[in-house]
């Protein structure tokens, strides 16, 4: 007679490699495995579950839940970071790289409305302001460089600004050049003197309106720049400024205008007879605004737009603005679902 042998029992190999045996006298083989996460039904006594890997608790209890990704467990030393993909949340060790790039848009801005605020501060003193001036030129390329971190509203500001400025500057240079060739070729062969003083008169008044007219579309460039940066206070600020430049401006005109005439019937002993004995240093002088008095007067509109520039920095710094940001829509994903419409006729 042959002899006997019982069957061992079976026990299936786990998800992990490792083998999971049920005590004696319990049957786990018997108990389904519904995974908790996916609700997957997997065969009784597998510990991991087949369709998304994650852990199954044991009947009458239940597993804790995993650590987060980078997070180490307690004792362990800490695991390696996984690598960012695209559409996948923030990594725990640093931005992704469209936040670290808005961050850097964030430091330009920031770097360059310092420089405004400095280059304004010392741009109306006669023998430094061409260094404040060259501050504020870096400072305005750099808030351009920055802009798209801030906001709609701030972009469309900056490239108006940009806009005015470049007409502005055109349209000055290009209307003095064109009412004195006008002047010139208008003048007839042989003129006398007066007739050539009468008609430079007149291109230097013209030209003198013109650079008033082009100082109001600059000074509307330099408002807007930092307009959207700027709380209710600032805003104040740069209009007060804005008003304060034109104001000094026409002013600077005004106090032109009784040496126009001299300064014409010196161009026209030039051009008759090639004489000049008239000196337009004075004149020169208060256009460039560069004597005691228009230097003086000049200190309002800078501390102003100085003082504007300080706020709008000081929101940046506290991290008042720019809003925070929500991650760029990667190419090829779904947009979010918006929730079923209510039926019309419940019952």
């Amino acid at each position: 007679m042959r002899p006997r042998f019982e069957k061992a029992p079976l026990y299936p190999k786990v998800f992990s490699g490792t083998c999971s045996f049920a005590p004696p006298g319990e049957s786990r083989l018997a108990t389904p495995n519904v995974c908790p996460k996916c609700g997957f039904t997997n065969q009784p006594g597998w510990t991991f579950c087949t369709n998304c890997g994650s852990p199954i608790p044991p009947s009458g209890g239940a597993w804790a839940a995993p650590p987060s990704p980078g997070v180490p467990a307690p004792g362990q030393p800490p695991a390696a970071p996984y690598p960012a993909y695209p559409g996948y949340p923030p990594p725990i060790y640093g931005p992704p790289p469209w936040e670290a790039e808005r961050q850097k848009q964030i430091q330009r801005t920031k770097t360059g409305v310092l420089l405004l605020l400095v280059g304004s501060l010392i741009n109306w003193i006669p023998f430094i302001g061409g260094l404040g001036g060259f501050l504020i030129l870096i400072g305005a390329i750099l808030v351009i460089v920055g802009r798209k971190a801030f906001g709609a509203e701030h972009r469309r500001n900056v490239v108006i600004s940009i806009l005015l400025y470049v007409v502005g500057l055109i349209a000055i240079v290009s209307a003095v050049a064109i009412v004195f060739f006008t002047a010139l070729t208008g003048i007839p062969q042989g003129a006398s003197r007066p007739v050539v003083a009468a008609a430079l008169q007149s291109a230097i008044t013209t030209s003198l309106y013109v650079v008033v007219a082009g100082g109001i579309i600059i000074g509307v460039a330099r408002v807007l720049f930092t307009y959207a940066l700027q709380d209710r206070l600032g805003k104040i600020l740069l209009w007060a400024a804005y008003g304060a430049t034109i104001g000094i401006l026409i002013a600077l005109v005004i106090l032109a205008l009784p040496f126009v005439p001299a300064v014409a019937d010196d161009l026209a002993r030039q051009v008759t007879t090639g004489v000049t004995n008239f000196d337009a240093t004075r004149l020169s002088a208060l256009l460039d605004g560069q004597t005691t008095g228009t230097a003086i007067l000049n200190v309002v509109p800078s501390l102003l737009y100085a003082a504007a520039a300080y706020l709008a920095w000081d929101r940046i710094n506290k991290g008042v603005i720019p809003a925070q940001a929500a991650p760029p829509v990667m190419p090829g994903t779904m947009p979010p679902m918006s929730p079923p419409a209510p039926p019309i006729n419940p019952v």
